[in-house]
């Protein structure tokens, strides 16, 4: 476990790091100060599990990844933003090349506060699926697109994104979202909206919608546009 409360880092910061094994349990947490990047874990050849990175304060000038993998798959990383300013979150990500095909499942990026200025992806994978994976924001904003679960080449299918509170978004909603190829992008993503008076640049790539409608909703009222 990696803490950061003060000062400046000029490196990326990784909570635990593997060459050859596996990378699980590790965890970054930003209180303040600033770095240039932030990763909870990180393998180059096998998976990485059940890392975590959480920022409360601070500024991160490049991305926060909960848990990354070159050649292996991403399997319940989380990303909690509580405040503070980033770039961008992206709770698992998965690498992989023309024969090895590395997955992102159940991943997770939690948005309570803060400012990320760019996108928010859920799960991400280069050459293999992005399955299972969530983003749920309640608050702070966020200046991109929002990506339930991202594939370049594969499918994505099973995310989704949860809308409360009084988040300020600027970007587009995906369920699943793909770069290139035929992967399915739509099966079973779902989009949950629990409040009212939101605003999206866009909504796509969802097979559910759920609504729940707040007691405050007046008759003709509007939970998203």
């Amino acid at each position: 476990r990696v803490i950061i409360s003060k000062g400046s880092v000029s490196y990326p910061v990784y909570g635990g790091s593997s060459a050859y094994g596996e990378c699980v349990g590790n965890s970054v947490i930003v209180n303040g100060g600033s770095a240039r990047a932030v990763v909870g874990g990180h393998s180059q050849e096998k998976s990485a599990a059940n890392n975590s990175a959480t920022i409360n304060g601070g500024l991160v000038n490049d991305g926060v990844a909960g848990g990354t993998s070159i050649l292996g798959d991403a399997i319940g990383n989380t990303v909690t933003v509580n405040g503070g300013k980033i770039e961008n979150a992206q709770s698992g990500f998965s690498g992989g090349n023309a024969s090895v095909h590395g997955n992102s499942m159940g991943n997770k990026v939690t948005i309570n506060g803060g400012i990320v200025d760019l996108c928010v992806e859920g799960g991400t994978s280069a050459y293999g699926s992005a399955t299972g994976n969530s983003v749920v924001i309640s608050g702070g904003s966020v200046g991109g697109d929002i990506y339930g679960g991202r594939a370049y080449r594969d499918s994505a299918t099973g995310n989704s994104v949860t809308i409360s509170g009084t988040p300020t978004l600027n970007g587009i909603l995906y369920g699943g979202y793909k770069d290139s190829g035929n992967g399915d992008i739509w099966t079973g993503n779902t989009l949950n909206v629990k409040t009212s008076g939101m605003s999206a640049k866009g909504v796509a790539n969802f097979q559910y919608y759920n609504f729940y409608l707040p007691t405050t909703l007046a008759a003709g009222g509007t939970m998203l546009s």
